[in-house]
C-alpha cells in the first residue's frame, strides 16, 4: 500500500561524505524563498553503497511529494528557485525537473559531454564558468528526454534501479527512462540566469563507460561505442599524489616542484592533484612574502584542502549576495596570517564568477592597499 504524500512538502536529498561540503549546500538551501504554507526538510544519506540505494532509502522514508534529489556539491544561488520548480510542477503531466538536460536521444548515450538545454555554472578546479542554453522564446521550462544528475526534482514516487546502477554513474539516465515509461514528461529550468554552482571539480569517469555500455546494449535506439576524451589521468596518479603530499608534510618541497614540472606539459584531470597544484603556486608566493610561509603552520595537507574550501565558500557567499561577515572574517585571518593574500587570490581567479566584486568586499575590510589583479 502507497502511502500518502504532503503536496506541501519538499524534501531536499542528498547522498554525502564530506561535511564541509554538506553543510554548505544546506546553507544555501536554507536561504531559498520557501512559498507560503510549505515546509522543506533536508535528507543526508551517509556511507551509501551507490547513489541509487541512498536515494531509494531516503525516498521511502520521506512523505513529501516534492523531492529535490542533489549533489553535495551543487549550491543552490538563486533563491526563488523552489517559486520557479513548483510553477513547473504546475503541470501534472511533468515528473522530473532538472538544470541540465537534453531533448535528443543521443545514440552513444554519452550524454554528460552532450547537454543543450538548462543552465548552471561550473567550477571544474581550474577555472569558473557558465553553462547556459537559455531559450528566449520558451516558457519557464523546456521540454527535455534527459537530465543530468546534479539534481533531479520529482513530483511523484518512481524507484531507482539500485540493481543495475550500483554505483554512482547513470542512475539519472536510467531514472528518465523510467520516468519516460511511466508517461511522465521530463523538463528543465530555462532560465537567463543559472539556479546553480556546482563545485565540481574534476569527475572520475572511471565507471561512467561501464554503465553506459550496460545502457546501450539493454534499451532500444542506442548503440555503445568508444569515445575519446580530452580527459588525462595518468595511471599512476594515486602513486604520484601520495609521494608529493608525503613530501610537503615532511617539508621535501624539491620533490613535489619536481613531479610538477614532469607533467608540466598535461592538464592532469585529478582533484588531489589539483590541490596540489594550488599549494605548490601558493606556497611560491608566501617564500617571497613571509619569513615563514603561511602554509607551513598546517600541521597535514587536509588542513589545507579544509582550509582552501572554506575561504572558497566564503567568497562564494559574497560572490551571490548571500554573506553578513564573511569578508571580514577573511581579511581578520589575513590580518592574523593565519591565511595569505596570495591563497586569496588562488581562490578569487580559479573560482569567483564576479571576481572584482569579492576582492573589493575583502579589501574594504583590510583597509591597505591590496589590489587584485
Amino acid at each position: 500500500m502507497s502511502k500518502t504524500l504532503n503536496n506541501k512538502k519538499i524534501a531536499f536529498i542528498l547522498c554525502t561524505n564530506n561535511e564541509l561540503y554538506y553543510q554548505e549546500c544546506c546553507y544555501y538551501i536554507q536561504n531559498l524563498i520557501i512559498p507560503e504554507g510549505f515546509e522543506t526538510d533536508i535528507i543526508a544519506v551517509r556511507e551509501a553503497e551507490s547513489m541509487t540505494s541512498g536515494y531509494n532509502a531516503a525516498m521511502k522514508s520521506s512523505d513529501a511529494k516534492y523531492k529535490i534529489y542533489l549533489h553535495q556539491d551543487l549550491f543552490l544561488i538563486r533563491k526563488d528557485f523552489i517559486t520557479e520548480l513548483l510553477d513547473v510542477f504546475s503541470n501534472p503531466e511533468i515528473g522530473m525537473v532538472g538544470l541540465l538536460g537534453t531533448d535528443q536521444a543521443i545514440k552513444h548515450a554519452h550524454f554528460a559531454s552532450d547537454w543543450d538545454m538548462g543552465s548552471i555554472i561550473h567550477n571544474n578546479f581550474l577555472t569558473v564558468f557558465e553553462v547556459n542554453f537559455y531559450k528566449k522564446e520558451q516558457t519557464s521550462f523546456c521540454p527535455v528526454k534527459f537530465i543530468d544528475g546534479v539534481l533531479i526534482a520529482t513530483q511523484y514516487d518512481i524507484p531507482w534501479d539500485e540493481i543495475h546502477y550500483d554505483k554512482w554513474d547513470f542512475y539519472d539516465i536510467s531514472q528518465c527512462m523510467h520516468f519516460s515509461e511511466h508517461g511522465y514528461q521530463i523538463a528543465v529550468l530555462n532560465a537567463s540566469e543559472s539556479f546553480g554552482y556546482h563545485d565540481i571539480g574534476f569527475c572520475s569517469l572511471e565507471q561512467y563507460d561501464k554503465y553506459r555500455k550496460y545502457f546501450c546494449e539493454n534499451n532500444t535506439g542506442f548503440q555503445y561505442e568508444e569515445l575519446r576524451t580530452n580527459y588525462y589521468i595518468p595511471k599512476e596518479i594515486n602513486e604520484v599524489n601520495k609521494a608529493m603530499i608525503n613530501a610537503i608534510e615532511n617539508r621535501l618541497f624539491d620533490i613535489p616542484y619536481q613531479i610538477r614540472d614532469i607533467y608540466k606539459n598535461n592538464i592532469i584531470c585529478d582533484n588531489t592533484y589539483s590541490y596540489i597544484l594550488f599549494f605548490l603556486n601558493i606556497l611560491e608566493k608566501e617564500l617571497n612574502q613571509y619569513k615563514t610561509p603561511l602554509l607551513l603552520k598546517m600541521e597535514c595537507f587536509q588542513d589545507f584542502i579544509d582550509t582552501y574550501n572554506q575561504i572558497k565558500f566564503f567568497m562564494l557567499r559574497i560572490d551571490f549576495g548571500l554573506e553578513t561577515t564573511e569578508a571580514k572574517s577573511i581579511a581578520n585571518l589575513i590580518k592574523e596570517e593565519v591565511i595569505s593574500i596570495a591563497l586569496i587570490e588562488e581562490i578569487i581567479q580559479r573560482s569567483c564568477v564576479n571576481q572584482q566584486k569579492v576582492a573589493d568586499a575583502i579589501t574594504e575590510n583590510l583597509h591597505d592597499s591590496w589590489q587584485f589583479s
